[in-house]
């Protein structure tokens, strides 16, 4: 039986944060639904977050963390985890806790109450430079006025979403493809409900101001009829990672060695 919510995170220097972010996601996720499972996918990371989370781990819970044998960059992983996960809807957030596990309540609770395919939190608050809170107004209004408003213009990567989207959105075949724009492509009722992010624990974002420029553009020529080009370069581009699956004993051995 599949779980009723799958959440979907992946891991980048998030050694620091996983076992606060476990934490809250144990109190948060029982009271949400009776089945639940979360998948953490560690993308490469130099500090293993992986191996951190499996340290973390309280017994048999429905916990699934896999490492990746390369960096394959945030929406490749996003993607991956989206293809593991079991749940009737699904959750993706970030793992450094900007995304507070706590507003999965507020997500869930949207699109449960409305006829919407998918709930984007509404970005808010100061959780970042100004520089790049403006680049990335500019790019979810750019995003917002190609889709004709069907994408909110304060549309985050934080989401909630119903199972069937989220298989539309996998059946486009692009591994890189930007989770929203996807979303907007297979026509998915989309709305956004305010939830204000928190600042960064600790460290700094791994993007740099030309990866962010990649990405945007990538993300915006998706939702135009340049699509079929930025899939063909995303394919022609990848190569899937090895994946190798973590439990706390095969840690622990692993430790041991």
């Amino acid at each position: 039986m599949n779980p009723e919510i799958s959440v979907v995170s992946p891991l980048y220097r998030s050694a620091d944060h996983v076992e606060r972010l476990l934490g809250r996601l144990r109190s948060t996720m029982p009271v949400l639904a009776g089945s639940w499972e979360v998948v953490l996918v560690d993308d490469h990371c130099p500090e293993h977050s992986a191996a951190r989370a499996a340290e973390h781990l309280l017994g048999k819970e429905p916990v699934r963390i896999l490492r990746l044998d390369r960096n394959v960059g945030q929406l490749a992983a996003i993607g991956i985890g989206l293809r593991q996960a079991r749940g009737d809807i699904l959750v993706v957030m970030d793992a450094d806790l900007q995304d507070r596990p706590e507003d999965i309540a507020v997500l869930v609770g949207t699109l449960r109450d409305s006829e919407v395919d998918v709930v984007a939190a509404g970005r808010r608050g100061i959780y970042t430079t100004r520089g790049r809170r403006l680049t990335a107004a500019i790019f979810r209004r750019a995003r917002t006025v190609l889709t004709s408003g069907r994408v909110p213009a304060d549309a985050g990567l934080f989401l909630a979403a119903r199972r069937d989207v989220i298989d539309r959105f996998l059946a486009l075949e692009d591994p890189r493809l930007h989770a929203v724009s996807g979303l907007a492509r297979v026509g998915a009722a989309m709305t956004s409900t305010p939830v204000s992010r928190a600042a960064r624990v600790g460290g700094a974002s791994g993007y740099s101001w030309w990866r962010r420029l990649g990405v945007a553009t990538s993300a915006l020529a998706a939702v135009t009829p340049l699509f079929p080009i930025v899939r063909a370069l995303d394919r022609r581009r990848w190569s899937p990672p090895g994946i190798t699956w973590l439990t706390e004993e095969q840690h622990l051995s692993e430790s041991a060695r």
